[in-house]
């Protein structure tokens, strides 16, 4: 493990087949609509996105192969 696994806030990963509400469970959860988000019947996503919240509720979308590249962050295993 690195000091970036260990200095991070806790996560939740959401993970599921196509078209089983994973989007809408999280929108549910956070009690309002995910900026960029899509929802519908065909495959939207096929890779990991961070929705990282604040504390003025402003959302910041992040697409994981980004995160993975920083060292600060604690998904550089994932490259």
């Amino acid at each position: 493990l690195t000091p970036a696994d260990f200095d991070a806030k806790p996560m939740v990963l959401v993970v599921g087949g196509y078209s089983v509400g994973k989007t809408s469970f999280i929108q549910s959860l956070v009690g309002r609509d995910i900026p960029g988000a899509r929802i519908g019947p065909e495959p939207t996503t096929d890779r990991f996105t961070a929705v990282m919240g604040s504390e003025q509720g402003i959302d910041r979308i992040v697409p994981g192969h980004a995160l993975a590249m920083q060292a600060d962050r604690p998904f550089q295993g994932l490259q």
